[in-house]
């Protein structure tokens, strides 16, 4: 027996479709019985088609999704399903500018501010916030999806152009660019 897709993620508040293959001598029946596991939410869900349904509140980081034929019930094939991290990336803030280069003196702090929609307390999103030159002194005031980063930097920065890199969870990269004046 197999179940397809064998390697999944499924992010919360999606669906994903799966199929079944009951293997055999004598052409075994197709149907099966589809069960999920592993889920701390009520809403996520598969139906007897096989259609995954992850709650938006789930806190689970993976769950089973297992297909258990209906004329051997000891023959069942399970794949496991990760679910990344909660968190979208909701843009920069004023005063750096979503779109373009934001220009700024250097041996200033910069005020770096950004959202998370739908992140989850215990489940951080954000990875690493960060510029891509050494030497910058960065002091955190940031609620669960509302961040705010000074960042120090330094004289040394002037007539550069720097960028700063937000990394969530679900691997996505998120760029702001700076001229230092």
């Amino acid at each position: 027996m197999s179940v397809t897709p064998s390697v999944v993620t499924v992010s919360r508040g999606e669906k994903r479709s799966f199929t079944a293959t009951v293997t055999g001598d004598g052409h075994p029946a197709q149907s099966v019985t589809w069960s999920v596991s592993g889920n701390a939410s009520t809403g996520t869900t598969i139906d007897g088609e096989g259609l995954l349904t992850v709650a938006s509140d789930e806190k689970a980081r993976t769950l089973t999704v297992t297909a258990t034929s209906t004329a051997d019930a000891s023959r069942s094939a399970a794949v496991t399903v990760t679910l990344p991290a909660p968190g979208t990336f909701g843009g920069f803030r004023p005063p750096v500018k979503a779109d373009g280069v934001t220009v700024v003196n250097a041996g200033r702090t910069i005020p770096i501010k950004w959202t998370i929609g739908g992140e989850m307390d215990g489940e951080p999103a954000v990875v690493s916030a960060t510029f891509d030159a050494p030497g910058a002194d960065y002091h955190w005031i940031s609620t669960l999806g509302s961040y705010h980063l000074n960042v120090d930097t330094p004289r040394s920065w002037a007539g550069s152009r720097r960028t700063f890199t937000v990394t969530l969870a679900d691997g996505s990269v998120h760029r702001a660019e700076f001229e230092m004046k």
